[in-house]
């Protein structure tokens, strides 16, 4: 008696389950300039840190003699990896089986990544490059039905997981090819979502369901990253899948692992006793006056906080359109560096235009961090 054969199988499908969609849908998705969704993990977590859960989930196919022949994988990949040492959730669609879309997928994966996120208290990336769960016509061309209503018990289930960790865990999406349907409202629920510029298109329903009432719109067009940056359904564009990576590794390392932690003390490079002049109120008029609501250019306030590196701004597609006076969004979420403490939020209530045509940010600094050198210092 031996459990050879047994193990050889799984071993099996753990192989035909990283060939993912084969090697045609593979050639495929390099063509189009974006990477796989496993190829996609390797590069966003810590090396060899990714442990899959799930890897052997999908339909298999045996042969006469009860030989396993063909296993087609569950659309989505997830598991546990690391991000700069600090443990996450990690998932991904898988485009190259059944285009990512969700009704192909087995659900209690994307379920179960969310409820690990929750319960073990992990920040969350998602990787979304799919569409759909409703029901799609292929889904219902083979079982004879759709998935909605029937499936919203299981669905509930999901989004509620997905509701509740905007609470609890930091949630990143990153949009990296075309996302439509209930993929949309993934890639929205986050606290920072990303998207690519020439790769990725953001909506509800694609170009041949719009052009079916008279409007022909390229994918661009339709939902492109000036779309949904400039509409606020997405906060960041990039110009590569590398960028987003960094973007999200960076976010993350501002933030705790959940509301049940504090954020990490990185070494202090910044000295205590820096002093900004426009800031402090050495230049008149300063940049941050008394009382209850300031006026100031956030980003220029922003910038002052972390001289290790350049700004970025989280809710800025182009921070460029912003010194033009052309807001990508009426709102900006600034996140920087003061002290040994990485997270600092500026809440902005409204913008408005300046004389100089740059932008004024109204609303109320606030430090979220302990100042090492009592209230009265700047850095």
């Amino acid at each position: 008696m031996t459990w050879k054969p047994e193990l050889d199988e799984l071993r099996a499908r753990e192989q035909m389950a990283r060939e993912m969609g084969g090697l045609d849908k593979v050639q495929r998705q390099h063509d189009g300039g974006r990477l796989t969704v496993r190829e996609r993990i390797d590069q966003l977590v810590d090396q060899g840190s990714f442990h899959e859960v799930g890897a052997i989930a999908g339909k298999a196919e045996y042969d006469a003699a009860g030989k396993l022949s063909k296993l087609t994988p569950s659309n989505c990949v997830m598991g546990r990896a690391s991000i700069d040492g600090r443990p996450v959730i990690v998932l991904g669609d898988d485009f190259t089986v059944r285009g990512g879309s969700a009704d192909a997928t087995i659900p209690m994966k994307p379920i179960l990544a969310e409820r690990m996120a929750q319960e073990l208290r992990l920040p969350i990336i998602r990787i979304i490059e799919g569409s759909g769960g409703g029901g799609s016509v292929k889904t219902i061309e083979t079982s004879g039905r759709s998935n909605l209503p029937g499936q919203l018990g299981i669905s509930q289930f999901h989004y509620q997981y997905m509701a509740d960790n905007l609470g609890i865990v930091p949630v990143v999406a990153l949009g990296l090819g075309s996302v439509a349907g209930l993929g949309a409202a993934r890639l929205a629920a986050s606290h920072y979502s990303i998207m690519t510029k020439t790769t990725s298109a953001l909506f509800v329903a694609g170009p041949p369901v719009v052009a079916g009432i008279g409007q022909n719109l390229s994918k661009q067009e339709l939902g492109g990253w000036e779309v949904q940056c400039r509409a606020g359904a997405v906060d960041h564009a990039v110009e590569t899948e590398e960028e987003a990576f960094q973007c999200a590794r960076r976010f993350l390392s501002y933030l705790p692992s959940s509301i049940h932690s504090v954020p990490a003390r990185a070494e202090r490079t910044d000295p205590a006793d820096r002093r900004e002049a426009h800031l402090a109120g050495d230049e008149q008029p300063p940049v941050l006056g008394s009382g209850e609501a300031l006026g100031f250019d956030p980003v220029d306030v922003a910038a002052t906080g972390d001289r290790r590196e350049p700004f970025a701004d989280a809710g800025a597609a182009d921070v460029g359109r912003l010194d033009a006076g052309e807001p990508e969004r009426p709102e900006l979420d600034l996140v920087v560096e003061a002290l040994e403490h990485p997270v600092e939020v500026a809440e902005v209530e409204r913008v408005e235009p300046r004389r100089d045509d740059r932008l004024v940010a109204l609303g109320r600094l606030s430090w979220s961090g302990h100042w090492a050198s009592g209230p009265d210092s700047t850095s």
